[in-house]
């Protein structure tokens, strides 16, 4: 298949998708690009910080750890930045695949994200200090009520459970589907 043929498949299956999934994929395709020109930046700075001697600061980024600007070297080492952003990445790109490609597996995975959210915003508050009760309440409720939305829009309005059923059972992902 040549890239306009992708392209031309591509931008029909935008138009057949309801608005939120539209919204859905294009956030996620957003996210696949920040993630590339993160990961671009990331091996600049991989390959920049083997050259550089241990107490200079690499060129490209300004690395900072408990607000202090720190080494490449050092940053490296207690960061995971760099494989979050990959991380992000893939896990957009799938979502984003998903969705053009009607596959209803990618339902599954957009709920997953709301529970990756919970843990990440938790995780945040707790490590930032202003853990407290109602904080933690509040993200819950915000979560909850964001994915109980998604639920509904996901797996209970008709025109999405349309737009995915118009692939047929063979795209559904399930193992044995006839």
């Amino acid at each position: 298949m040549s890239v306009m043929q992708q392209i031309r498949e591509w931008s029909k299956a935008l138009k057949d998708m309801p608005f939120l999934l539209k919204l859905a994929c294009e956030f996620s395709a957003c996210g696949v690009v920040l993630a590339g020109i993160f990961f671009v930046i990331g091996i600049l700075n991989v390959i920049l910080g083997l050259f550089t001697p241990h107490d200079q600061q690499v060129i490209v980024g300004n690395f900072r750890i408990n607000d202090q600007q720190v080494t490449f070297r050092d940053w490296k080492q207690t960061s995971i930045l760099f494989l979050l952003l990959v991380g992000l990445g893939a896990w957009t790109g799938t979502i984003t695949y998903g969705l053009v490609r009607k596959r209803q597996w990618v339902r599954h995975l957009i709920m997953g994200s709301f529970l990756l959210l919970f843990v990440l915003w938790v995780e945040e508050t707790v490590r930032s200090g202003y853990s407290n009760t109602t904080s933690i309440a509040v993200e819950f409720v915000v979560t909850g009520g964001l994915a109980a939305f998604s639920a509904w829009y996901l797996y209970s309005k008709k025109n999405v459970e349309a737009y995915f059923n118009a692939a047929g059972p063979s795209h559904s992902g399930a193992a044995g589907a006839a």
